[in-house]
């Protein structure tokens, strides 16, 4: 029983409410050429993110910021306090008696925004069009485990995306290591940076390039890139193939 009265409210009990009812829509008619030779310590965002530092600010406290007009319509970004956002974006005030800004957006973003869009050459997205959209509110302590829980799930994403970055350019990085740097010139012949003496033949698969004599297991390099063994029966079939 006591370990039923330490968990969160549940779900069960969760008010229901349209998104109009928590946050309210407001304008910016800053211009991104306005601000061309404006510096300061004050973010303004742009669709594609924070854009520089000015010299003032629009909203005094932490709100969200989503984009209306142009490419990335419905992207949704978070403002800190003391920050402005150009006129492509449409800020998102969050009513603080009843919801947190940083559950507000994990909110949104899962909301799909984009789907609302209108318009076929210059894509827009109004409030009006997703106001009525129906959100779960439970209390705010609730929603500050909700949002620090999900801001935790977003890092772990974000690391294993630049992991895996990393990983590809450890892949490269080693293959050149191995067998030096391999291009191909303008006639087609395969060249490798080293001793090796280039030569270029035909094999029993059609398209296929190699080095040296003797038949041996080489190894087949894709486009992928990807390495694995494959065993060419030619006269003179040695080294590094390629496709």
């Amino acid at each position: 029983m006591g370990r039923q009265d330490c968990r969160p409210s549940t779900r069960e009990n969760w008010k229901r409410v349209k998104l109009g009812e928590v946050c309210s829509a407001e304008s910016s008619n800053i211009a991104q050429k306005d601000i061309a030779g404006n510096n300061g310590e004050f973010p303004i965002w742009g669709a594609s993110g924070r854009i520089k530092g000015v010299d003032f600010y629009k909203q005094k406290n932490a709100c969200l910021a989503v984009v209306k007009d142009g490419a990335g319509v419905g992207r949704v970004w978070e403002l800190p306090p003391k920050s402005s956002a150009i006129g492509t974006l449409q800020y998102l005030i969050p009513n603080e008696n009843l919801t947190e800004c940083r559950y507000l957006f994990h909110v949104l973003v899962s909301l799909n925004l984009s789907r609302f869009q209108t318009g076929a050459t210059i894509p827009h997205i109004y409030f009006k069009d997703y106001r009525a959209c129906e959100i779960p509110l439970p209390p705010l302590e609730e929603q500050r485990r909700i949002a620090g829980t999900s801001d935790k799930v977003r890092e772990l994403i974000d690391l294993r995306e630049r992991e895996l970055a990393k990983f590809d350019e450890l892949v490269k990085c080693r293959f050149i290591e191995m067998f030096g740097d391999v291009s191909e010139n303008s006639h087609g012949d395969t060249k490798r940076r080293g001793n090796a003496k280039r030569q270029t033949s035909k094999s029993s698969l059609s398209g296929e390039k190699y080095f040296g004599t003797g038949t041996k297991n080489v190894l087949w390099y894709s486009a992928s890139p990807r390495l694995c063994e494959k065993k060419l029966e030619t006269r003179e079939a040695r080294g590094l193939v390629f496709a």
